[in-house]
């Protein structure tokens, strides 16, 4: 499997900065193996997919509405996002669900129209501090797996684990802890899938990942890609995050 490096742009970068980062990203990308993926904030994501084109990099977006059109205001549709240039859409990340009330079964009608549209998603799972302190990781995991993903089976998406804890904060988990993560996630699969399916799954890491991180992460048979935030926005520390992979 290719590994996949996906970087998640949040709430940064303009359309001229989006430009300036991809020309100068793109000839960085020869020998780099890995598939190249990347998130920008909407208002850029035509100018970004213009500016790849020719090149490996794939662009995408970082949420999307369930519905195709309607009065919702300020939502963003997928069919809009796929003909501004869009080919993957992250959905579930721990920021929409703390910060913005997202539901697991809103995440599923996300993933289910995503994919109805020709969409690749990344569905985001993962547990807080508290929750990790208490015990409770594993629940957590196994309950937003079950409330999102409901009938969808694992290989038709992107399954990216993303410890809230070490979002933005420096901190990261071990090659040892991801795994173990990632395990009880390919457990799950496994259980309710069988163990044919649950191996097509494609897992990634995400949480505070850097150029000195990733080599380690990925001789983990079960992490198959990182998702990248912070270090995605400056070329030099994403392209050693590339050279790693």
């Amino acid at each position: 499997m290719t590994k996949k490096v996906v970087g998640n742009w949040k709430m940064h970068k303009t359309i001229a900065e989006t430009k300036d980062f991809i020309t100068r990203l793109t000839p960085l990308l020869k020998g780099i193996s890995s598939d190249v993926w990347i998130a920008p904030p909407f208002t850029a994501i035509a100018a970004a997919a213009t500016c790849a084109q020719g090149s490996k990099i794939k662009i995408g977006a970082q949420t999307m509405s369930a519905r195709d059109s309607g009065p919702f205001t300020g939502e963003v549709s997928g069919l809009m996002l796929k003909e501004a240039g869009a080919q993957f859409v992250i959905l579930g990340h721990s920021e929409r669900r703390t910060l913005f009330q997202e539901k697991n079964q809103e995440i599923y009608e996300k993933l289910k129209k995503a994919l109805a549209i020709g969409l690749t998603p990344i569905l985001c799972v993962g547990e807080s501090e508290e929750e990790k302190e208490s015990g409770r990781a594993t629940k957590i995991l196994e309950q937003q797996l079950e409330g999102c993903l409901q009938d969808i089976p694992p290989f038709e998406i992107i399954l990216a684990y993303e410890p809230v804890w070490a979002i933005g904060t420096g901190r990261a988990a071990g090659p040892t802890e991801a795994a173990e993560a990632h395990g009880t996630c390919l457990e799950f699969l496994t259980k309710k899938w069988g163990p044919q399916v649950a191996k097509k799954a494609c897992l990634l890491y995400g949480g505070s990942v850097t150029g000195e991180t990733v080599k380690a992460l990925l001789k983990e048979p079960s992490i198959h890609g990182v998702l990248v935030g912070g270090a995605s926005l400056d070329v030099d520390k994403f392209v050693a995050i590339l050279k790693g992979a």
